[in-house]
């Protein structure tokens, strides 16, 4: 079967009280500095285009496969300049002497230019068994095919797709990473009273754009990240009774090393390593 879909939405903004305050590497002088955001009073309510297309094919009572392309077109999203966009205000510790250092940067929280993005998701699963043996085999991922933001430091558009954008000094605004790849495979198995859940999970790598500061430049990616999680049950007792046994990041993979304050790109991966979960449920 096919389907589509398309919608417009929108959203108004909820703004602080106060001017925001943050620090932050500024990387023409490759110094912290606080960067201050006053209240904005000139926001308009961002909008956004949203359109889907797509089919979803059942060869079988016990497979199914789902594909979609989808485009998300956004105007006057809310997001903040960048701090070394021509727009931010850079205020020194002696006002108008550039050799006294910066005391602070003032940005600004405003409606930004065009952001487009599009790509494609997929998702599937195929069931069958093997003897006494359920088995189902799942499988999906985003690929994203375009990450553009209009009104780019220098003119043209900026390509963010594929590129940890925190520190690009070509942004026009504040944006975060999103990795081109995002994929899962899925393994679920019951035999009697057991059942064994296993996932993988893979990120895949980022580029540093080369606007990154030359403090950081022993970093020209962000490596991919691959996480395990696995779950073990078991019913007991004619099914009143279930035990549990799970696992989330059962390798303790660690997040790849990213240009940021955190050491890592907290948009795309989780430092939390590897966490285990027990339980007992009991019906009455």
């Amino acid at each position: 079967s096919l389907r589509f879909s398309y919608e417009q939405t929108y959203r108004t903004p909820v703004l602080a009280s106060q001017p925001t305050e943050s620090l932050e590497r500024y990387a023409p002088i490759g110094e912290y500095v606080t960067v201050v955001t006053p209240v904005p009073s000139t926001l308009e309510p961002e909008q956004s285009d949203n359109m889907n297309i797509g089919f979803i094919i059942r060869p079988t009572d016990r497979s199914q496969l789902t594909f979609d392309y989808f485009n998300l077109a956004f105007t006057n999203g809310f997001a903040r300049t960048a701090s070394t966009a021509p727009t931010a205000r850079i205020i020194y510790n002696t006002p108008g002497d550039d050799t006294s250092g910066v005391a602070r940067i003032e940005t600004d929280f405003i409606n930004g230019d065009d952001v487009d993005i599009s790509g494609l998701d997929f998702e599937g699963s195929v069931g069958f068994d093997a003897g006494r043996t359920v088995m189902q085999f799942s499988y999906g991922g985003t690929y994203l095919m375009q990450y553009d933001v209009a009104g780019a430091v220098g003119g043209g558009t900026y390509d963010a797709l594929g590129k940890f954008n925190t520190r690009s000094s070509t942004s026009p605004i504040n944006l975060r990473s999103l990795p081109e790849l995002q994929l899962f495979l899925g393994l679920g198995i019951e035999l009697d009273i057991h059942s064994i859940n296993m996932y993988i999970r893979h990120t895949g790598e980022y580029d540093v754009p080369d606007t990154i500061t030359a403090a950081y430049q022993f970093i020209d990616k962000i490596d991919s990240m691959n996480t395990l999680d696995f779950n073990y049950s078991v019913r007991l007792a004619d099914d009143r009774v279930r035990l549990n046994l799970s696992a989330h990041n059962l390798l303790d993979e660690a997040p790849p090393l990213a240009p940021s304050e955190l050491g890592y790109d907290a948009y795309s991966h989780s430092p939390v390593g590897r966490i285990i979960k027990a339980g007992i449920q009991y019906r009455f």
